[in-house]
């Protein structure tokens, strides 16, 4: 049969079909959520703690991460300070209250040891000891941190992800760390990519705002 033999609204409703309707399969849902995700937090009425969250929790729900944290700078200091947090005790949470980096701190791969995974992805493994003394109470567990890690696979308590905010001028905003996988394993690619556009976005969407 040629082309021009379907009636028009044949290939509507073809189209329509093969186009839209309810999501087969968990990336199609997890794509659909991260449109609506993203036109929600480009909304100008939106306020950047609504926008955190909105990013953090996705990530939390789709992703598979149960720590979320994520951190601003103050444009009064130039200090980086956290400013929201999902899934943490509140020994953790007032623990990561007191810390403050400055951009030197955040780049300095001696102080906190990492594999630069890219520009805006970097992974600080538990064995790397990425961490200052002290800092080991913003860790749920710290007992476990000298837990050995079985395969490549596993994530053990010490791992975070942590992934970069930058501006509409490409200046570094903020950063959100990502830890403890539900399944007890390391992320996928996809998955990684996944954040990495989120954030990337959220960047974006928060650096013209009073944050």
């Amino acid at each position: 049969m040629k082309g021009d033999d379907f009636r028009t609204s044949d290939l509507a409703i073809a189209f329509k079909k093969r186009y839209s309707g309810i999501p087969e399969n968990q990336n199609e849902r997890l794509l659909d959520i991260i449109i609506k995700t993203l036109s929600t937090i480009y909304d100008p009425r939106q306020t950047t703690d609504a926008s955190l969250n909105e990013v953090a929790v996705l990530i939390h729900r789709m992703m598979n991460f149960k720590q979320i944290a994520i951190a601003l700078k103050d444009r009064k200091d130039g200090l980086f300070r956290y400013r929201f947090f999902m899934g943490y005790r509140q020994d953790s949470v007032n623990a990561f209250k007191k810390l403050a980096y400055s951009i030197s701190d955040i780049t300095d791969k001696k102080k906190f040891p990492r594999v630069e995974i890219n520009r805006n992805v970097h992974f600080f493994p538990g064995e790397f000891k990425p961490y200052q003394p002290g800092e080991e109470d913003t860790f749920c567990f710290p007992s476990q941190m000298d837990k050995a890690r079985k395969s490549l696979d596993d994530s053990i308590e010490g791992d975070y992800f942590e992934f970069y905010l930058y501006s509409n001028s490409d200046e570094l905003c903020g950063f959100l760390e990502a830890s403890r996988p539900s399944d007890g394993k390391l992320p996928s690619k996809q998955t990684i990519k996944w954040i990495e556009l989120l954030v990337t976005a959220l960047g974006k969407s928060i650096s013209g705002r009073n944050i």
